[in-house]
């Protein structure tokens, strides 16, 4: 019982520091630039453009009038993020980097059910190293 404490406790000592340099680079530069047309049309959402900040049914209608082809719970979530930490998108932005470091450690976790720890962590650089991931880590959307 104690070695397979110990074995789980040397495998977490390779994985933190994978998940905390996607955290990193996912709040590196997450201020830079301006808000996207893409971003843009995720802050019409929520009524950032309005007088009032939407409720849920505001958001939810909105997303379904606006935007037909997207559905409505990261809307909601958004919506939800800004009342909680502001409207700035910089702050908008931690809800995606947020799923991104979540991304990073769901993947290192079912790579270690079908594969092994190290397949597990070269499965986490991958998805850290991919240019698509750390582009959308960086949108509001």
């Amino acid at each position: 019982m104690v070695l397979m404490v110990k074995n789980m406790t040397s495998r977490w000592l390779f994985v933190v520091p994978i998940i905390f340099l996607a955290f990193v680079m996912g709040v590196f530069n997450l201020y830079d630039g301006i808000v996207s047309l893409s971003e843009a049309n995720s802050l019409r959402h929520l009524g950032l453009y309005e007088e009032n900040v939407y409720t849920i049914k505001d958001v939810v209608d909105s997303v379904i009038i606006k935007s037909p082809q997207h559905a409505p719970l990261y809307f909601i979530l958004l919506n939800f993020w800004s009342q909680l930490f502001g409207s700035d998108p910089g702050i908008l932005r931690l809800l995606s980097v947020f799923w991104g470091v979540l991304t990073v450690a769901i993947t290192y976790r079912l790579s270690l059910e079908i594969n092994t720890h190290r397949g597990g962590i070269y499965a986490s650089l991958m998805v850290i190293s991919s240019w698509s991931f750390m582009y959308y880590i960086h949108e509001i959307r």
